[in-house]
């Protein structure tokens, strides 16, 4: 069963949006869950698909009440997202920075090799010690390297511009620290509740479509952060993952919506798991 939000995160979830919502909101947790699991998966199926993120809750004639709280809801969502893409993103900068150090190290160990302290002394024995045949030549290359640690930085710089746009309320530090993600929640909670009801209004604002746009942009970074992914697994750069905490708790794609295309990784030397799901 699909859901982005699960175990205790899900009992906390529905508390905060009961919080957000006040008196204002009449259901219980279980409906609250219920509805967070549906509003997942519908999500979920309609990016799979193509389509836009928008679910058939956000339809004409809803009440104050309903806005409030759907806009609780995929405020709570989109805080989980933003997590989850931007521990991804982590993951990609270390993998890669490791990966870059390891190919420059045995690049210069290389170079060292063949060169050694020539003085000018030993040229007849430096030339006796060159590789002769290309089979002699262990392949050194640092392009793949150089391009995956600027990759890691050109999406972390996307990922700061885009939750910049959302004001003081999302940073870095209220999307990592759990006792400043209420703080992060309750603005998209202001920006998605005016969002909905621009879209329902006969003459909308300039937030029409405001929260589609938000998740279609969150969707976007997270799929290119998966791409890169991939290229580390297809590298067998997974093997940084050893003796880390990402061994213990590896990233796993079911734990988020905008993953679901790529691919479950174990974390024994990076290998990628036997698993249906495709590399997006």
């Amino acid at each position: 069963m699909f859901s982005a939000i699960k175990g205790t995160q899900l009992d906390n979830s529905t508390k905060k949006i009961q919080d957000i919502v006040g008196i204002r909101c009449n259901r219980t947790k279980s409906q609250i869950g219920a509805d967070l699991h549906a509003i997942s998966k519908q999500m979920q199926h309609n990016i799979s698909k193509g389509l836009p993120v928008q679910t058939d809750l956000l339809k004409d004639g809803l009440s104050a009440d309903d806005t409030q709280y759907y806009a609780a809801i995929f405020a709570e969502i989109f805080t989980h997202e933003l997590l989850f893409c931007l521990h991804t993103i982590k993951f990609i900068h270390f993998i890669s920075q490791k990966y870059h150090e390891e190919q420059v190290t045995d690049k210069r160990h290389m170079e060292e090799q063949l060169c050694g302290d020539d003085d000018g002394d030993n040229d007849y024995d430096y030339v006796d010690t060159l590789p002769i045949t290309k089979q002699d030549v262990h392949p050194v290359s640092t392009k793949l390297a150089d391009d995956l640690l600027v990759g890691s930085g050109l999406i972390y710089k996307r990922f700061l511009e885009f939750t910049e746009n959302f004001g003081e309320g999302v940073s870095i530090s209220s999307i990592s620290t759990k006792y400043l993600q209420y703080g992060c929640t309750i603005s998209l909670f202001h920006r998605f509740s005016i969002s909905i009801v621009s879209a329902s209004s006969p003459d909308p604002s300039p937030t029409y479509g405001q929260l589609a746009t938000d998740f279609s942009e969150l969707h976007d970074i997270s799929q290119h952060a998966w791409r890169i992914m991939s290229v580390f697994a297809f590298s067998n750069l997974f093997r940084f993952m050893e003796g880390t905490s990402y061994e213990k708790n590896p990233i796993n794609p079911d734990d988020a919506i905008f993953s679901n295309g790529g691919r479950p990784f174990q974390p024994q030397m990076g290998k990628p798991a036997v698993h249906n799901a495709q590399i997006s």
